[in-house]
């Protein structure tokens, strides 16, 4: 994923927009506008569709001499809300089932598969000692 920040005068807040539907952008945000009419465009976008959307940015904003396109390396982006990403949670719960029994306890509970030593009078492994 990249973020693409589009720094630029105010009016180009729907050319920006724009750009970012038509290239499949994950996220649109808008920042404060400073005095000089200048705002702050950040278009969160697959790497897929990136190269496309610097290209029509450069192309739409590059006659400006005060916009700026910054490109920021994203390496992981939450929540996740695609379908394969629900997908490849699905398939990592049937594979580890231990992430299943720790939603079916309450936090702080150890488990017999933890390696953390317990100590004193609760050497033994209940079902439920609260840490």
């Amino acid at each position: 994923m990249k973020l693409i920040a589009v720094n630029a005068d105010s009016g180009h807040i729907d050319t920006v927009r724009s750009i970012g539907e038509k290239n499949d952008a994950a996220d649109f945000r808008l920042g404060y506008k400073d005095e000089d009419e200048r705002q702050i465009m950040r278009i969160l976008i697959s790497d897929d569709h990136a190269q496309a959307a610097l290209d029509t940015l450069q192309r739409t904003l590059g006659p400006d001499p005060r916009a700026r396109i910054v490109v920021i390396g994203v390496e992981v982006a939450l929540p996740r809300r695609t379908e394969d990403a629900l997908t490849r949670e699905d398939s990592a719960m049937a594979i580890n089932p231990v992430r299943d029994n720790r939603e079916k306890y309450p936090a702080g509970c150890q488990f017999p598969h933890s390696r953390r030593p317990l100590h004193g009078r609760d050497r033994h492994w209940p079902d439920q000692t609260l840490a």
